[in-house]
């Protein structure tokens, strides 16, 4: 049985935690090369417990999830799904109309989200010039858009 969503919480990460936030990352083999770009990065948090990270790039009413990662000692209790689920309500509120992602290995667990794969010339040029689209994840990656 997996925890309840209602216990999830997202806080932006403070500049002084940076380096613990791209420790988690790069421990789970995500990209750590541009977060200095002002965008939202968060921890995740259930009952007061660090539990994951997650970032967002905004571009207006757009949205480009990334960095999502669960800590090894919280994998397999469906906490990535309440994560993300967490961080789609929250932004509807804010107005993201559409939201991607690039992944190699996680294409079954965002399909199982609502996520559907497009083809990369289908993106908004503004996440075309992004450093994580145009040169930090392989080519081979696949885009998903909700």
């Amino acid at each position: 049985m997996t925890d309840s969503i209602s216990t999830i919480q997202l806080q932006a990460v403070p500049a002084a935690e940076m380096p613990k936030f791209q420790e988690i990352l790069a421990s789970n083999g995500l990209p750590t090369d541009d977060l200095s770009q002002p965008h939202l990065w968060f921890f995740s948090y259930q009952d007061g417990v660090r539990i994951g990270t997650l970032g967002l790039e905004h571009y207006g009413s757009i949205g480009f999830l990334r960095s999502l990662s669960i800590l090894p000692e919280f994998h397999a209790r469906g906490l990535g799904k309440q994560v993300v689920n967490q961080l789609i309500a929250d932004r509807e509120a804010l107005g993201l109309a559409e939201r991607y992602l690039m992944t190699t290995d996680a294409e079954g667990f965002f399909s199982n989200l609502g996520f559907q794969r497009v083809e990369r010339s289908a993106v908004p040029e503004n996440i075309k010039q992004t450093q994580q689209f145009s040169s930090i994840c392989p080519s081979s990656a696949v885009v998903m858009k909700l």
